[in-house]
């Protein structure tokens, strides 16, 4: 918007005054862009861990003029961005990237690498009035996986296996929708959790066809989650042992800390947490306890029978 005023009127500064059957005429000069410029933008559906994704800006050149428009510049903030291709036209799925493919040298305006800060568009002429439409399409790091560590626990009396996921985001922008391939059949997963700020542990994240729905990552976030799961072979336990496990895992959870004397006693028996400890439970102990005094026992029979055996032995020699 623009304010007129009347500078012959100055008793009115921020208005025309219009007095009974009087005309006013007022002249306005301007000069505005001859080449407007609208972008539209295409992200993912999702975003994988470890996988680059595939950004795609749409620009569509106007020339609003009535003449041919020559030498245009446009610059593009870009940060940072990986294998750019520029091409002519309106492609909602990408510039094309194979080289051997025929179109690719007609329509495609330009490549690099990688680029960072700004990307300056150049178009050599658009005629009068006349619409162009160019695409950028590049790649953007998303979510790595720092870290990945494996142990075992019981898990309401059943030994389950145990991922500590540590991801973190390289996005330069938020992330909507982030997955991650855990390789794990779906009928394996017992639960997915992930960590808070204060480190608990019970958020928890759903799993299908073999991924884990992560969800938004912010720039620079970090999350730790834990991944829970028994593998097939061991979800049915052998006909008359099944008994034997369950007593196993029963009962308070004893926690033999690395390095110690407990656990270099005991640990054999144990399951590794997440600190590298090993876990034993009252049952355990127990069924320990049991096999040390049916040891102990046998052998204290053994040696008692084996007197026996020798005092009947001696007392036949002298009956001889």
């Amino acid at each position: 918007y623009i304010l007129i005023i009347d500078k012959d009127d100055p008793s009115h500064t921020e208005s025309v005054y219009l007095g009974p059957g009087e005309t006013k005429t007022f002249r306005v000069e301007y000069i505005s862009d001859s080449i407007t410029v609208y972008s539209s933008t295409y992200f993912p559906a999702h975003y994988e861990v470890g996988e680059m994704a595939l950004i795609i800006y749409i620009l569509k050149i106007k020339n609003q003029a009535d003449d041919t428009v020559t030498d245009i510049e446009y610059r593009i903030p870009i940060n940072y961005r990986e294998d750019l291709i520029v091409c002519e036209g309106e492609r909602t799925d990408g510039c094309i990237e194979d080289k051997d493919d025929p179109l690719y040298k007609n329509i495609t305006l330009d490549t690099k690498d990688s680029v960072k800060g700004d990307y300056k568009l150049e178009i050599e002429s658009i005629n009068a009035t006349a619409v162009k439409y160019v695409t950028l399409s590049f790649y953007i790091p998303t979510v790595t996986l720092d870290s990945k560590e494996e142990g075992r626990r019981s898990v309401q009396g059943v030994l389950t296996n145990f991922q500590r996921l540590k991801f973190h985001s390289e996005a330069p922008f938020k992330l909507d929708d982030v997955r991650y391939k855990s390789g794990i059949k779906d009928a394996e997963i017992v639960k997915i959790l992930e960590c808070d700020w204060r480190n608990i542990c019970e958020i928890p994240l759903i799993f299908s066809n073999g991924e884990v729905k992560l969800k938004t990552f912010t720039v620079n976030e970090e999350k730790i989650v834990f991944l829970w799961w028994i593998p097939e072979e061991e979800m049915v336990p052998a006909i008359g042992l099944s008994w034997i496990a369950k007593l196993w895992n029963w009962g308070h959870e004893f926690v033999l800390e690395k390095g110690s004397f407990w656990f270099y006693l005991l640990g054999w028996a144990g399951t590794q947490d997440e600190e590298g400890n090993k876990i034993l439970y009252t049952g355990g102990l127990i069924i320990i306890l049991l096999g040390v005094i049916i040891v102990v026992v046998g052998m204290i029979l053994i040696i008692w029978r084996k007197k026996i055996f020798i005092k009947k032995a001696e007392k036949t020699e002298t009956f001889k």
